[in-house]
């Protein structure tokens, strides 16, 4: 059964900041802010090489594509440990 989502909710705006780890290309670490709402699409960008600064989430590159590929939930990879928020 299909929950009715509020169209006006997804256009909140939102902004994430993500602390991305990578041992294997090192150009991937850094900080990166993410931005939701009012366009169907989300803006990445990179703002930092460094993970100083306060971050939303921290994560391994590896856990955050297991992430976005549905392979694995937020709630798995906090439980094993590959990504805290």
């Amino acid at each position: 059964e299909a929950i009715p989502v509020n169209q006006e909710a997804l256009m909140m705006p939102i902004t994430m900041t993500f602390a991305v780890k990578d041992g294997l290309c090192s150009w991937n670490e850094g900080r990166y802010e993410v931005e939701y709402g009012g366009a169907l699409t989300p803006s990445v960008k990179k703002i930092s090489d460094t993970f100083d600064g306060e971050v939303d989430i921290t994560v391994e590159v590896g856990a955050l594509s297991q992430l976005l590929m549905g392979t694995l939930t937020a709630r798995d990879l906090v439980f094993e440990g590959k990504l805290s928020v």
